[in-house]
């Protein structure tokens, strides 16, 4: 599960796909329909450990507004030390 903050919008409308980078993606593209539906604290996600998951909100046209890519914490807990 995936809690998203610090959303532009008020009610925003989230995005995500899995084994993807947000690299490349700018504010106005669109995303394709490989991308699912994201209700921040309440989708169930599934994927390997260590998967990236790139997260994207849009407008109500379905532009693109923010990214953000997903770090799977137990991947990277010996870089940080702790969490």
């Amino acid at each position: 599960m995936l809690t998203v903050s610090g959303a532009v919008a008020d009610s925003p409308t989230l995005k995500y796909l899995a084994k993807a980078t947000t690299e490349g993606i700018k504010k106005g593209d669109t995303v394709g329909s490989d991308w699912s539906d994201l209700t921040s604290g309440t989708t169930a996600i599934t994927a390997a450990a260590g998967t990236p998951i790139a997260v994207v909100e849009l407008d109500s046209d379905g532009k693109v507004i923010s990214t953000e890519k997903v770090l799977d914490l137990n991947a990277v807990k010996d870089e940080l030390g702790c969490y």
